[in-house]
């Protein structure tokens, strides 16, 4: 039987008595005593960074530039010293700071930890560490600044690769963050540069990215980066992702955040996704006392689309520390598993249970999608996305998305949200979606004042008005009360769509038609924006519209709950797996098995009839396919 992979969890580490200066107050008996700490609760994987500036110290020869001393050599120094008296005389590695990055690994191997390198860290919690050769220039579009740095990774992963507990190269540490002044191509550039400069020496290991940010357009872009890269990266936190702070951190949607933009992520790039930095971001977002419920929420879900990891940010607490960032940025000082003293937070504990739960169920693959949700260009995606991505969670079902320029994942269920201007996706994509439908594929359109192509042949309706207006939409559906604020309002004449719900003003809200083999289903709000707009969006009757659409689309395990996420898993064993991530208030969960499938193993949960008992906030189910007849 194959073994279960491992799942990465652990932290971002920098050494507890010294923060980002670790490799300037280098002491080997403090990175002991901090890995052993860790290992004690649980963790197994950590990234580190050599800070650019010590372990690259480059500088400007101080004497003016003239034609007697203007070769490379003599241009640059480290330490005042000649590149060719160095012992690694094209990039300037620093010797001292490579043996002690050494003594590191070899540490974490000691203590069964696996290591994620990210190396150039030049941007650390706020602060630039450029070597002074670098300073001023823009160092990920000047021709200087790009040859020197794949000099250094050169040098670093000849030197490392030999390391058997290092498992991913990162081109560096939220590198995006160097320079807000370059465009989409002059960042693939650099990407591409710099990852050419790794697969050249080492192509064994996969290259994670190091980045985050929720967009699919501009400079370091998901889908740019998948290009380039083996591994996505999500750095989910609440106070920096848009719309991720309308409630607090317990709120169902605020803890699904980590979840739903890893999914995200994964799912335009067709690559997997790595959950590497998180954290509430301190005590003036979220007290100590209550982190522990974030961390299982947030982790658990993320385990449930697909990622192989979780780490922390970071390991130590960082509130003694009197020196940039620590003195000026408090978010810095209070994000750690453990205090400076060794003392271990609840949170480190809430770690250590968690890594034996982990332990059993491993690294699930990505869920099996009920819909793929195509984003245009013309609208905020990540909005769109979180919001689409909620509303599937509450009717139990896994959403995948897609970018309009894309080629069309192979699905049954399509949503087009939120359609805006007049041109929402390419026509060429409209004709090939009619074409899909037509062989039978079921497509829920939403609408924000746009229009599409064969718009009449899709819906059956047609538009005799059309009108810019701030206006609520109230309706009944699923026997539940509907209010949905509106700025565009679409009068429509239906020809041969069948209307299912009017709004109070007796317009059309909801409407269905058959396309050949396939059916539309028509909404004339956007409520996919709405929903990351509201506060408690969970808590209204949003939701019933996708609950309408995927009606008859069979559930392999379909819960009686609107605030339980379930994803459903076809393991290499041939067993299929379910994950539930309970936010109800109720513990006991009324469950329908789809014909076919019984219940093999259930951990974290007990089965009594058709009801689920959940012991946790999560449950993991294993089932079997029944032999036929």
């Amino acid at each position: 039987m194959k073994k279960k992979e491992e799942f990465l969890i652990g932290c971002n580490y920098w050494a507890s008595n010294a923060g980002c200066f670790m490799w300037k107050q280098f002491d080997k008996q403090v990175v002991e005593k901090d890995l052993a700490l860790l290992k004690e609760y649980g963790v197994n994987c950590i990234r580190i960074f050599p800070t650019w500036d010590d372990f690259q110290p480059i500088a400007e020869n101080p004497i003016p530039k003239s034609n007697f001393f203007n070769s490379m050599s003599y241009k640059v120094r480290v330490n005042e010293k000649i590149l060719s008296d160095q012992k690694f005389p094209l990039s300037g590695l620093s010797e001292e700071k490579l043996e002690q990055f050494k003594t590191v690994l070899d540490i974490a191997k000691k203590n069964g930890m696996k290591v994620i390198v990210a190396f150039i860290t030049g941007w650390m919690s706020g602060r630039r560490f450029i070597p002074p050769l670098l300073k001023g220039k823009d160092v990920l579009a000047d021709p200087m600044a790009i040859v020197w740095e794949c000099r250094f990774i050169s040098d670093m992963v000849r030197e490392l690769k030999d390391y058997e507990n290092i498992i991913a190269w990162e081109p560096g540490n939220e590198c995006n963050c160097l320079s807000y002044d370059v465009n989409e191509e002059q960042s693939e550039l650099w990407i591409m540069s710099i990852v050419n400069a790794i697969r050249a020496i080492d192509t064994t290991r996969p290259i994670y990215s190091g980045m985050c940010g929720p967009h699919l357009q501009g400079a370091f872009n998901q889908r740019l980066l998948a290009r380039n890269v083996d591994v996505l990266t999500t750095h989910p936190y609440p106070e920096f992702t848009p719309y991720c702070r309308t409630e607090n951190l317990h709120g169902m949607r605020s803890a699904l955040h980590a979840a739903c933009e890893t999914s995200y992520y994964s799912s335009v790039s067709g690559k997997p996704c790595m959950v590497e930095e998180i954290s509430a971001l301190g005590p003036s977002v979220l007290s100590d006392d209550y982190l522990p419920e974030y961390l299982e929420r947030s982790l658990m879900t993320s385990v449930a689309v697909g990622t192989n990891g979780y780490l922390w940010w970071c390991a130590f607490e960082q509130d003694h520390l009197d020196f940039p960032p620590y003195d000026m940025n408090s978010l810095e000082n209070n994000l750690g598993l453990a205090h400076a003293d060794y003392t271990p937070k609840s949170v480190l504990l809430k770690m250590k249970e968690l890594s034996g739960v982990l332990k059993e169920i491993g690294v699930l693959p990505r869920p099996k999608a009920d819909a793929v949700v195509i984003l245009p260009h013309f609208i905020d995606q990540w909005k769109i996305a979180y919001g689409a991505f909620m509303l599937g969670v509450q009717v139990g079902r896994h959403i995948d998305f897609m970018y309009e320029e894309d080629v069309f994942n192979d699905s049954d269920y399509y949503v087009l949200p939120c359609i805006t201007l007049t041109n929402a996706i390419p026509h060429l994509q409209i004709r090939r979606l009619l074409k899909r439908v037509e062989e039978g594929a079921n497509l829920l359109i939403t609408y924000n004042g746009g229009g599409i192509g064969e718009q009449e042949r899709l819906t059956g309706m047609k538009i005799w008005g059309k009108e810019r207006t701030s206006h609520t939409k109230r309706c009944k559906i699923n026997e539940k009360e509907l209010s949905v604020a509106c700025e565009n309002r679409l009068q429509l004449i239906a020809d041969t769509a069948e209307i299912l719900i009017k709004d109070d003003n007796g317009e059309v809200f909801l409407s269905r038609n058959k396309v050949g083999k396939g059916t539309v289903y028509f909404c004339s709000a956007p409520i996919e924006s709405v929903y990351t707009d509201t506060y408690y969006a969970e808590n209204t009757a949003l939701c019933e519209v996708y609950k309408t659409f995927f009606a008859d689309k069979p559930s392999v395990f379909k819960v009686e709950s609107d605030k339980c996420m379930v994803t459903v898993h076809e393991l290499a064993n041939g067993k299929t797996a379910v994950m539930l991530n309970n936010f109800d208030e109720r513990t006991q969960l009324s469950f329908a098995l789809q014909q076919g499938y019984e219940i093999d193993r259930v951990l974290y949960a007990e089965i009594c009839g058709n009801t689920v008992k959940m012991a946790k906030s999560y449950a993991y189910i294993e089932l079997l396919k029944k032999e036929s007849k």
